[in-house]
């Protein structure tokens, strides 16, 4: 891939921008206000700027588009910015792709089944469908954590991920200086999110891991990017939606 170099044997990224971390001047420093785009003003389809305008629901950062060059780390450095305002009341920070369907009812009912008390105890909690690293090290794997740039003990794979807000600040704000954050870097954003999470050797996450547990296996779907099962699996664990659209005036749920 022309967009990354080997240095030393480790990846790092081009010289265009497409990580940005906390108190990288280059991103907007710790000003969240830099770190995103107008919207709906940016470079967008009409019909996005559209929705972006009725709904207000959508955030586009400052970085260009790309799958495994830093745009998990972006994310989770702006979102975990966000957790600093104590009125939002964020207690975790995640990702999912946007053709996984969460079952965010039997998500809760797993967390609560499962791991209350150490949601409760731990402090530094990193979750999801986690990959040991002794079986990602493998040849069915491909040996790809067997890379010694990879640090971590497990990775969670990029469904859906999260981490608690106590790690997310540790890991992502203050806690480790910006050239650990950048000295921890490996391609792969799965990969790169685990070792985030594992940067600072004196914090140890505890791994909620969606393989364990009753309902794990139930969390979540991957709707392949097809939309009509994404809205089946929404009509599923929202019943109530089917009927309210049923009686409402022409305005659909979204898809």
């Amino acid at each position: 891939d022309e967009t990354t170099k080997k240095v030393d044997g480790r990846n790092t990224v081009s010289a265009v921008k497409t990580r940005c971390l906390f108190e990288d001047t280059e991103c907007g420093g710790t000003d969240i206000s830099k770190w995103t785009l107008d919207s709906p003003g940016c470079n967008v389809s009409e019909t996005l700027a559209n929705e972006m305008r009725v709904y207000n629901d959508m955030t586009v950062l400052s970085i260009p588009e790309n799958h495994e060059l830093g745009k998990t780390d972006t994310w989770f450095t702006y979102a975990t910015m966000l957790t600093l305002r104590p009125e939002l009341q964020i207690g975790f920070v995640g990702k999912m792709d946007s053709d996984t369907f969460v079952r965010w009812p039997v998500f809760f009912q797993y967390l609560e089944l499962n791991w209350r008390r150490q949601i409760g105890t731990k402090p530094f909690i990193y979750g999801g469908w986690a990959i040991y690293k002794e079986v990602c090290s493998g040849k069915v794997w491909g040996r790809v954590c067997a890379d010694p740039a990879f640090i971590a003990d497990a990775f969670t794979t990029g469904a859906i991920a999260y981490l608690s807000t106590p790690l997310a600040q540790h890991v992502f704000l203050n806690g480790t200086t910006l050239q650990r954050k950048r000295d921890v870097w490996i391609e792969g954003e799965d990969m790169q999110l685990a070792n985030m999470a594992y940067s600072d050797p004196n914090r140890t996450p505890f791994i909620i891991n969606h393989r364990r547990g009753r309902y794990g296996r139930k969390i979540n779907v991957h709707c392949f990017s097809d939309a009509e099962r994404c809205r089946r699996e929404y009509y599923e664990s929202y019943p109530e939606q089917r009927l309210s659209r049923n009686h409402s005036r022409g305005r659909p749920l979204p898809a």
